[in-house]
């Protein structure tokens, strides 16, 4: 009877160790761009990257489990907490979760999940595919491997297939582009947001810096969401950042011209609209900063440079 007992303990040990198992070898990634696992070394200093996974993947019930940061902040998700249930919003869509339970929701639907969201090392951890297609997404499993393609982004009826960042300075500019979906709309929506008040068009700006006269906005990045790619592509929508190096003199600088609408302007060129650059962006390189965290997430290669 001991006996008995014994392998049926065993046996009950072995099931729970098959169906709760690290994902060994698991890579994860969101449009063709490797999920990281550690943080990106290259980010400037006191930059805190928050698109990489700080619990390794992990797998039960067949399915992979992520930690809940890797949904929230890759695609912008929402998440509000009311335990032991956590509510994920994108768009119009809501996903309703229940730690311990394979009960979910999306909407107004009642779902049965194969394995239910639980706590790890203080992370919880949800399954990716069921929350992933849940946002539009397609999922494939591939030698291992987890491929997400994200929706992509559409203005004004029009599909965006890259995003090109144009850098300019006073020795010439590079423009990088990007085909990543997860990326082109991370960006899109970041610079809606960076909108404040609109003014009307400042009286001088330019595309190189000019001392010699008071209030003058520098043209220094410009973003392009294109709906061909390359340099000769179809420009959907077109943003232009602008900063005054003039204003850091303060009120003694003896050419006191022009309007003074601040240090950051943002113009849609597309619509020929100007923007003061809201108040929680207006920081030139924090908000170049914050960019480059979310072209972590894409793959930006070089299509003109003419730097010497």
């Amino acid at each position: 009877m001991k006996k008995l007992f014994s392998a049926a303990l065993v046996l009950i040990l072995l099931v729970s160790l098959a169906s709760t198992a690290f994902a060994a070898g698991v890579d994860i990634y969101i449009d063709g761009h490797k999920v990281r696992t550690e943080p990106d070394e290259y980010l400037n200093v006191g930059r805190t990257d928050i698109f990489y996974m700080d619990v390794e993947p992990e797998i039960r019930g067949g399915r992979v489990f992520v930690p809940i940061r890797v949904i929230s902040n890759y695609f912008g998700a929402g998440v509000e907490w009311m335990n032991p249930q956590v509510i994920l919003s994108l768009g119009d869509t809501t996903v309703t979760l229940t730690v311990g339970s394979t009960v979910a929701q999306r909407d107004d639907i009642e779902l049965l999940l194969e394995a239910a969201p639980y706590v790890r090392n203080g992370r919880t951890m949800v399954p990716l595919r069921f929350i992933s297609e849940a946002f539009g997404c397609d999922v494939e499993y591939v030698s291992g491997s987890v491929y997400i393609v994200t929706p992509p982004l559409i203005i004004d009826e029009a599909k965006v297939v890259s995003i090109q960042h144009d850098s300019r300075m006073t020795s010439g500019g590079v423009r990088r582009e990007c085909m990543t979906n997860i990326c082109i709309t991370r960006l899109y929506k970041f610079i809606l947001g960076c909108k404040g008040d609109e003014i009307p068009e400042p009286d001088y700006h330019g595309y190189n810096p000019n001392t010699d006269i008071g209030n003058h906005y520098f043209r220094s990045d410009v973003i392009y969401f294109m709906e061909t790619e390359g340099l000769n592509g179809n420009i959907i929508q077109q943003f232009a950042f602008y900063i005054n190096f003039t204003g850091d003199y303060g009120e003694d600088y003896p050419y006191n011209q022009g309007t003074d609408y601040g240090y950051m302007l943002m113009h849609d060129v597309t619509a020929d609209e100007w923007y003061k650059v809201s108040a929680e962006q207006n920081d030139y390189r924090d908000t170049m900063d914050t960019m480059s965290e979310y072209r972590s997430i894409g793959e930006f290669v070089v299509i003109f440079d003419n730097l010497v």
